[in-house]
C-alpha cells in the first residue's frame, strides 16, 4: 500500500534531529520489559547512556524483569495500557487513542524519544505530538501488513506506515531489513547501524561454565548431537518451520534423529506456543 498521511487527530511535526551531544534525558519505549532480545537490546543502549550521565524514563506496554535492571541506574518507568490501539478499527481512531495516552504523559523534559521495533510505532507518534525528536530502531525484517496482520485492522496500516516518515530517524541493522521499509521512508531520515552484543558478558560465561558441564545440566550424553532454534517463539519468527524439519528429518534418517537432542529456546505463555 501506498503511505498516507497522517489523519488530523495525530498530525505533528518531528522536529529534526541535531547534531550529536550528550543528552540530559531520554525517554525510551518498549513493548515490554522482558529478558528478550529487542528489550535487552534497548537495556543495553539504556546502560551506555546513563554511563554517559543521560537520565532515563521509560515507557513500557508491559511490566518485566528488566524493571529492576533499569531502576539500578535510576530510570522511572511508567507503565502504560494500550490495549485501545490494538483495538482500534481505523487510521483515525488509531490516532485518537495515540493522542488520548499522550495526554497522560509528560515528555517536557525529554530531549529525545527513543522507540524501540515495530511494535512501538506509537512512541514516535506521540514524540511528534508532544514536539520532540524521535529514533525508532527497526529490527523485523518484514511489512507493517505481515507483521499485524491478524493482531490490528487492516484500516490502521496507514497510520502505521506513516510513521516512518514522521520519525526524525529511522535506524535499521541491515540493508536487508531497511528494503521491507523503503516506500514509507522519507529522502534523508534512516540509516543502517549494525547492532551490539556484549562480547565480554559472552566470554565470562564461557569462562565460568564448561562445555562439559553445560552438556551434563542438560542431560547430554558425550555422543549426543545438540540442535538448537533460538528466538523469541512467535508465528512471526516459524518455528513450526523447525518442528516440520525435525519431522522430515526424522522419516529421511531416523537414525540420525535418535542421536540428537533438539531444543527450542525463547519460549513464551502464548497460543503459538502450546500448539
Amino acid at each position: 500500500a501506498d503511505s498516507a498521511p497522517l489523519p488530523a487527530e495525530t498530525e505533528a511535526t518531528s522536529p529534526p534531529c541535531s547534531t550529536f551531544s550528550p543528552t540530559r534525558k531520554v525517554t525510551l519505549i518498549t513493548h515490554n520489559l522482558n529478558l528478550e532480545g529487542a528489550p535487552l537490546f534497548l537495556w543495553e543502549l539504556a546502560q551506555h547512556l546513563a554511563a554517559q550521565g543521560t537520565a532515563i524514563n521509560v515507557i513500557s506496554a508491559q511490566e518485566g524483569p528488566l524493571t529492576s535492571k533499569y531502576k539500578s541506574v535510576g530510570a522511572s518507568i511508567t507503565i502504560v495500557n494500550i490495549d485501545s490501539l490494538w483495538k482500534a478499527e481505523s487510521s483515525p481512531e488509531l490516532g485518537r487513542e495515540i493522542t488520548h495516552l499522550g495526554q497522560k504523559l509528560d515528555f517536557s523534559d525529554s530531549e529525545l524519544v527513543i522507540a524501540n521495533t515495530l511494535s512501538c510505532f506509537w512512541g514516535v507518534h506521540l514524540a511528534a505530538l508532544a514536539k520532540k525528536p524521535s529514533l525508532l530502531y527497526i529490527h523485523e525484517s518484514t511489512t507493517p501488513t505481515s507483521f499485524y496482520h491478524g493482531h490490528m485492522a487492516p484500516a490502521t496500516l496507514a497510520l502505521i506506515q506513516s510513521t516512518f516518515q514522521l520519525a526524525s530517524h529511522v535506524s535499521f541493522l541491515t540493508e536487508a531489513t531497511r528494503a521491507y521499509y523503503r516506500t514509507w521512508l522519507g529522502s534523508n531520515n534512516h540509516s543502517i547501524n549494525p547492532g551490539w552484543i556484549d562480547v565480554g558478558a559472552i566470554d565470562d560465561f564461557l569462562a565460568k561454565n564448561s562445555r562439559e558441564a553445560l552438556r551434563q545440566k542438560l542431560g547430554l550424553s558425550d555422543d549426543e548431537k545438540l540442535v538448537i532454534n533460538i528466538g523469541s517463539v512467535c508465528d512471526r519468527k516459524g518455528q513450526h518451520i523447525f518442528i516440520r524439519g525435525i519431522d522430515l528429518l526424522a522419516r529421511f534418517d531416523p537414525a540420525l534423529v535418535s542421536g540428537c537432542q533438539f531444543f527450542m529456546v525463547g519460549g513464551r505463555d502464548t497460543l503459538f506456543d502450546r500448539d
